[in-house]
């Protein structure tokens, strides 16, 4: 069995996190916010075996970005553009 063909993204900023359920239990974990909307949308742009990392999420973890491929992708629901890299493995 090979590799599975999927991509993926990181995303940095403020999100909101809890569970849900009925009383004393959780059934349900969510998390809310423009940086769980932008790393989904970013996640589904993303090439197969591609990680997409928002400027600012490689910035935030201090990762050097110099050698990687810079791109400035428009995604729904932003006015602005969401510039990222890309790294392959």
């Amino acid at each position: 069995m090979g590799p599975i063909p999927v991509g993926a993204a990181i995303d940095s900023g403020e999100a909101y996190v809890g569970g849900s359920g009925p009383k004393g239990m959780i059934d349900d974990f969510t998390a809310l916010g423009d940086t769980v909307n932008i790393t989904a949308r970013l996640a589904s742009v993303a090439a197969a075996g591609e990680l997409l990392i928002s400027v600012r999420a490689a910035e935030a973890a201090r990762r050097p970005i110099d050698d990687c491929e810079r791109r400035s992708l428009d995604i729904r629901g932003r006015q602005k553009s969401v510039e990222v890299v890309a790294v392959r493995p």
